[in-house]
């Protein structure tokens, strides 16, 4: 839901199209984009009066994007999985889609009833009717490449299919957002490009300090949302932006104060149990000393201040190692 909420914002959703479709050139702005609803559906029969539904399906984001005197559908839809069937889930969505939109000038003429007689009649579809374009863009935030099928083609059993038929097949190939591998965050003007930039540098923790050192200034004062999306795709739930303490007087988030407040207490928690491992190891060491010298399992927790439980077990596993026979 945070992704959904992220893109929901329209200067957001403009930048992403701007900077993944026209490679930054701001062609389209927050003006040029209308709310569609995310859920479709379509009737048993098209242009009939039949109240049963032959498919639903919810997409993440939909939105009406203007161009001029026309506009075109364009769904997004957030994986952080590999689909491999998408090509299936993107043509049934389209499809659905562009079936709707023929029920909607089927509605129109039979209200208006200017078909009168002929093959328009029958179809509810006049020569001169044309639907809107649909466009789909699947996001993948996965952090391997993305290695299923992209095209419908790919998905297809077609061994012992003669080359005439095969050449027949429609291949509907789909658009694929990679964003671990998009290398062209600079397209990007508003805060997706920290977003997409912080995804990518996560796992390397000199990358992301040269991130957050060069990105200091946009850092200290983050959208909420975005902060959101950060913890949810980089899986750090730990960083508690969300506390007050992080909080700015233009009421963001300064994520690199919370960055360092993180890093400290990661090094805190490794020093911690790398402490806690040293004096495991240690009371080990002494406890196998004390078996040796014939002290009892009771004997020895009581001495060390450990549990009868946890020196049983190094007990059993002193006795396999040097006697060969397992304490039970």
């Amino acid at each position: 839901m945070s992704l959904i909420r992220f893109y929901e914002d329209k200067k957001r959703y403009a930048d992403l199209i701007n900077g993944v479709i026209f490679h930054g050139n701001q062609i389209v702005n927050e003006n040029d984009i209308e709310e569609l609803d995310s859920r479709v559906v379509g009737a048993d029969e098209p242009g009939g009066q039949s109240e049963k539904q032959f498919g639903q399906v919810y997409r993440d984001l939909v939105r009406k994007m203007i161009f001029g005197m026309n506009f075109v559908i364009f769904i997004m839809e957030n994986q952080d999985l590999v689909h491999y069937a998408m090509p299936i889930r993107v043509i049934y969505e389209e499809g659905l889609t562009y079936h709707r939109r023929l029920e909607e000038i089927q509605k129109t003429h039979h209200e208006k009833k200017d078909l009168k007689t002929g093959a328009e009649f029958l179809g509810g579809f006049s020569k001169e009717d044309r639907v809107p374009a649909v466009v789909s863009l699947v996001i993948y935030y996965g952090r391997k490449p993305w290695d299923g099928a992209t095209d419908l083609y790919d998905l297809l059993d077609m061994s012992g299919i003669p080359e005439e038929m095969r050449s027949l097949v429609n291949h509907y190939p789909i658009h694929i957002l990679d964003v671990y591998r998009f290398e062209h965050t600079e397209w990007f003007r508003s805060d997706i490009r920290e977003v997409f930039e912080f995804i990518q540098c996560a796992n390397d923790k000199g990358k992301l300090k040269e991130f957050v050192e060069s990105r200091k200034e946009k850092l200290e004062n983050m959208e909420e949302d975005a902060c959101d999306v950060i913890r949810t795709i980089t899986n750090t739930k730990a960083l508690a932006f969300r506390e007050e303490q992080y909080r700015t007087e233009k009421g963001g988030i300064n994520m690199c104060k919370g960055f360092e407040d993180w890093g400290k207490e990661l090094e805190e928690i490794g020093f911690q149990r790398g402490k806690e491992f040293g004096q495991r190891q240690g009371l080990q060491k002494a406890s196998t000393a004390l078996f040796r010298h014939g002290m009892s399992v009771e004997e020895v927790a009581a001495v060390c201040e450990i549990s009868v439980a946890q020196v049983q077990t190094w007990y059993n596993e002193w006795k396999y190692l040097h006697v060969l026979t397992p304490v039970t």
